[in-house]
């Protein structure tokens, strides 16, 4: 392997992108140049930069990632082979002070569930974020220098550590929400007309991102939500019970006196099916009741029994509701 292959690979495998042979290539090449002198000698500063990041980048996802899906034995794996890689360059350059003369380039990560599927994620800051069905989230291996940005698309429970000095800012649909520390609720489903931004502890600013810089933000404390409307650009600010807006990130499904409509969306994403309803009697039918780690035929029944609902399955991922007008 030549210097170049070796650098090539190194930014596959901080984007994730290397097969088991490629690791494999990575590690035989620190065991042929372990005994050698460092190949980074003859790197320009730029360079020593570059795969600093990605040895810093990939050796912290790789330790901090909670997510239970990956099995003990591949974890350990990806381990050695970061571990292997950082130590064929501390061996020869103090590697982890990174050249300040260089500007700081930042490397995204994004993280996607898809309907039925939810995710735990630390950041590199240890600010936690639990990623609700059928999102999106970006964000840096690493946190710049100054600040904390990443992006949303969908819904997610934050829990920020404080920083005074790196302001964590989430962009969702055109809403720019800052927070210095604290954990707040962000719902920016693309089909709904509204982005919401719900405060459980700490304090939150909210504005439009193309808002002029003189705009006021709207300031929420805990209790309180921020509505905005992307097609006008208007927030407004309100009280609101928390456990309506947060108890999902509990593993609870709540209808607080919402259409069946809305409810049969919900269950369509949390538990990744089609439910369908061609019943115009059933539109103004209303939803009240919560659900705790409940399965999709508890639910089910749980409607029929106290809404006079009806439901089939057409197939093992396809619903129909039918039945009279419900009952309240």
């Amino acid at each position: 392997m030549t210097e170049d292959d070796f650098y090539q690979l190194l930014e596959r495998y901080h984007k994730e992108e290397c097969s088991p042979e490629e690791q494999q290539a990575l590690e035989q090449f620190y065991k042929e140049n372990q005994d050698k002198p460092s190949i980074v000698d003859r790197w320009t500063e730029e360079q020593k930069s570059k795969a600093y990041r990605s040895i810093k980048g990939a050796l912290w996802w790789q330790i901090r990632e909670e997510e239970k899906s990956t099995p003990y034995s591949h974890l350990r794996t990806g381990l050695a082979v970061a571990a292997s890689i950082a130590l064929l360059f501390i061996a020869g350059l103090h590697f982890w002070q990174e050249p300040a003369a260089v500007s700081e380039e930042i490397s995204y990560m994004t993280k996607t569930t898809t309907r039925g599927q939810q995710a735990s994620i630390t950041l590199s800051d240890g600010s936690k974020v639990k990623l609700n069905a059928e999102s999106s989230i970006s964000f840096p291996t690493v946190f710049a220098s100054n600040s904390r940005k990443v992006k949303l698309v969908g819904e997610a429970f934050f829990e920020v550590v404080p920083n005074a000095d790196k302001p964590f800012v989430v962009t969702s649909s055109n809403l720019k929400t800052t927070v210095l520390g604290t954990s707040f609720n962000i719902n920016a489903y693309p089909e709904y007309d509204q982005v919401t931004v719900t405060v459980a502890t700490g304090k939150v600013s909210v504005v439009s991102d193309s808002a002029e810089p003189t705009v006021t933000p709207t300031y929420l404390i805990p209790g309180e939500q921020a509505a905005y409307t992307p097609a006008n650009g208007e927030i407004v600010q309100r009280r609101v019970d928390l456990d309506t807006y947060l108890s999902w990130a509990s593993g609870i499904i709540r209808f607080d006196d919402i259409p069946l409509t809305q409810a049969l969306q919900r269950m369509e994403r949390w538990f990744n099916v089609e439910i369908i309803s061609h019943q115009a009697d059933l539109a103004d039918c209303y939803i009240q009741s919560s659900y705790h780690h409940e399965s999709l035929a508890n639910i089910l029944e749980s409607m029929e029994f106290i809404n006079g609902l009806e439901y089939k399955y057409e197939t093992d991922t396809k619903i129909i509701i039918t039945g009279s007008k419900c009952n309240y």
